[in-house]
């Protein structure tokens, strides 16, 4: 967890996902986008005159989709991701594991052979997820979660990923981050810790 010779501090940790604050929050995140967007481009396409109908069907379509998700978090990635964290010269740094790569490849895999749109979409960008990073240059904003020894990395506009630290390098990765990142840039608050558990 040092930071070693090349001036990297590297760490491991299983993140888990249904019982996670933040997690569930990009997820929401995503599902009402997604939301928006399928029925904003279902309406458009009907000049609006069908608004509740696709409303209604958009709602179904999120929820058989959420329920899914919901399934195969809990059976096939057993509510975790075990992630690599690396801070560098060059930037913050996540990856997953090599079995959620692997799950990710026999996802597409499936979705393909069985025709799925959606399933090999919803791999596609799985497996562009897999290594997120970021240059100091471009972070804006580093939110820090003091209880939950988390980092969440912003650029202009969103978050990018979150660092989540063990407690035996929490202290050392956010004294890595400010060698990088200006004191007005670092947020001691956030809306999603402060909310109740």
């Amino acid at each position: 967890m040092d930071a070693d010779k090349s001036g990297l501090l590297v760490w491991e940790k299983r993140v888990p996902i249904l019982t996670n604050r933040y997690m569930l929050w990009d997820i929401f995140r995503l599902f009402a986008a997604t939301g928006v967007i399928m029925n904003l481009l279902l309406d458009a396409m009907t000049l609006f005159e069908e608004v509740w109908s696709f409303f209604t069907l958009s709602l179904i379509g999120l929820g058989i989709v959420f329920t899914i998700f919901i399934l195969v978090t809990i059976v096939v990635f057993r509510n975790h991701f075990d992630l690599t964290f690396i801070l560098g010269p060059e930037g913050p740094f996540s990856a997953v594991d090599n079995r959620t790569r692997r799950l990710n490849r026999l996802a597409l895999l499936a979705g393909g052979l069985g025709g799925s749109l959606s399933a090999t979409g919803s791999s596609l960008l799985a497996m562009s997820q897999e290594e997120v990073g970021i240059e100091w240059k471009e972070v804006r904003k580093i939110t820090v979660d003091e209880k939950r020894l988390v980092l969440s990395v912003h650029n202009s506009w969103r978050t990018v990923f979150r660092l989540y630290c063990l407690p035996g390098n929490y202290a050392q990765a956010l004294e890595y981050v400010k060698r990088y990142i200006p004191a007005d840039r670092i947020v001691y608050r956030s809306r999603i810790a402060g909310l109740p558990p």
